[in-house]
């Protein structure tokens, strides 16, 4: 667990989903860290940074974030949760460009605020079918194929389950693909945080939740593709942030 004062500040990102090096979310993004890097204590990316990461072979398509990354953690440390686009991403690639990868979900302390922080699908448990996807692509002997299959081979059955995904996506309602509110309430119960944040899910939210074992503030953040934004954690309560200054 990590701990930080009261006076210290965190910045959370999530679901950036950088399709290659010249999409303009990299400029976006780097502009965004890097102005932040000097005021806040740490930043944590929570899942999704990458729309499709599956091999190290991603690291020259990707090449310019990752290099912006490298510069940004000599001046501030950058913490790497996976999503369920870039799983594959391994703790050795995450120390190569400076960064550390962390486990989800991840608690940390700031001040008196117990923060427990998740990349958010495994929030979305009225979703079955992604649930078990979930659990078969991200188990260990999947990962120690992965390791061994072609690169080439990875990447045609991934398009494959991408597209497959999408067309499923289509077919669910909307609310089946949210955080489900049972799951965030015994989560609330299980880790007995003060903040939950996560992202995932697309749709951007800050609320209180009142409940017998379950109290606490949840926070909901946004999907690139609509806005940059991050949530800020200071002295004061936890809030999330439209960055309209990046441009």
């Amino acid at each position: 667990m990590h701990h930080y004062t009261t006076h210290q500040k965190i910045v959370f990102v999530s679901d950036v989903h950088l399709r290659d090096q010249f999409d303009p979310n990299v400029a976006r993004l780097s502009e965004c860290l890097n102005r932040l890097a000097d005021k806040v204590d740490a930043i944590y990316i929570l899942g999704d940074l990458f729309d499709f990461w599956i091999s190290a072979g991603c690291v020259h398509t990707h090449s310019k974030i990752l290099s912006s990354l490298r510069d940004i953690t000599r001046r501030c440390p950058i913490y790497f949760m996976p999503g369920n686009r870039d799983f594959f991403m391994t703790p050795a690639l995450c120390r190569r460009f400076g960064m550390k990868k962390i486990p989800d979900p991840y608690t940390i302390q700031h001040g008196d605020k117990r923060i427990l922080l998740t990349h958010g699908d495994l929030l979305c448990t009225s979703d079955r079918s992604y649930q078990l996807m979930r659990r078969i692509l991200q188990n260990s002997l999947i990962k120690g194929l992965h390791a061994i299959i072609p690169s080439r081979i990875i990447t045609f059955l991934t398009r494959k389950i991408q597209s497959a995904c999408r067309q499923s996506k289509r077919r669910k309602p909307p609310q089946r693909m949210q955080a489900d509110d049972a799951t965030v309430r015994t989560w609330f119960q299980r880790y007995q945080p003060d903040v939950l944040i996560y992202g995932h899910v697309h749709v951007p939210n800050h609320y209180c939740l009142f409940d017998t074992g379950a109290c606490g503030e949840v926070i909901v953040l946004d999907t690139w593709d609509n806005q940059a934004n991050y949530c800020l954690v200071a002295e004061t309560s936890p809030m999330l942030v439209s960055d309209s200054s990046v441009t």
